[in-house]
């Protein structure tokens, strides 16, 4: 569904996004939520490497519906305008769909080297898939974590992890921040070894505030540190705005 929000003393426009399932219970989207809010972070840490293309993940939150019987929520977030398209999944397949322009091209590649960067700057502890969305804006992605814990039933553990390194090819954007090339006959037929890594986060409220990722050197430049995301808060209008028609 798309609605108008009043947000931050303009109407903006939003997806609403309810479950096909009326029997799902409420924590389901916060949960969804929280999944997204933890990508940002990671989108955050990705673009202070200076890839030739930032990305960001739709702002999103979860919305009561005060005015209907029993208060349901839903998931929702701010509309992205243009063309949607989907750059890989939760099971590794790369999708190469859509017009084969640069633009179109530089797209697939950032989408597949943010997810190849997740899970070198985890030191292996988690990889986002499931990348999707509009030119650098991305929405609903699914996060694997090493453990298999989190994230709801798409998230694949080891499993998911290698299916992705197992199928990526790494591209200039790669090189770009820094990725060493995943070698796949390297990683024989287990699990994914990543014994030394210091990371045991699952959620974002596991994330402790100096688990903020590995320090790494790009070929151009020193070491950086992951920058540290903030929650801006939202002022209250005095007045409301013209609400647009939908």
């Amino acid at each position: 569904h798309v609605a108008h929000l009043l947000w931050e003393q303009r109407w903006k426009k939003i997806v609403c996004k309810f479950a096909k399932d009326k029997t799902t219970p409420r924590s389901l989207y916060f949960k969804d939520i929280e999944a997204q809010v933890f990508a940002t972070v990671w989108a955050n840490k990705y673009n202070k490497y200076d890839p030739p293309k930032p990305v960001e993940f739709a702002a999103c939150f979860v919305l009561e519906l005060v005015d209907r019987p029993g208060r349901p929520v839903c998931g929702s977030e701010s509309f992205i305008a243009g063309q949607f398209m989907k750059y890989n999944n939760n099971v590794g397949a790369v999708c190469t769909g859509g017009p084969n322009d640069p633009k179109v091209v530089m797209d697939r590649k950032t989408g597949q080297a943010f997810s190849h960067f997740t899970f070198d700057a985890s030191q292996g502890q988690i990889l986002i898939c499931d990348i999707q969305g509009v030119d650098g804006t991305y929405t609903d992605p699914q996060i694997h974590t090493l453990n298999g814990k989190g994230f709801g039933s798409g998230n694949l553990g080891h499993t998911g992890i290698r299916a992705f390194l197992l199928r990526h090819k790494c591209n200039e954007v790669c090189k770009a921040v820094g990725l060493e090339t995943i070698h796949a006959k390297e990683l024989g037929s287990g699990k994914v070894d990543r014994s030394r890594a210091t990371f045991k986060f699952t959620t974002l409220s596991d994330m402790q505030p100096g688990a903020t990722g590995l320090k790494r050197s790009k070929s151009q430049g020193g070491s950086r540190s992951p920058a540290s995301p903030s929650s801006p808060s939202a002022p209250s209008p005095s007045k409301a705005p013209e609400k647009p028609a939908l």
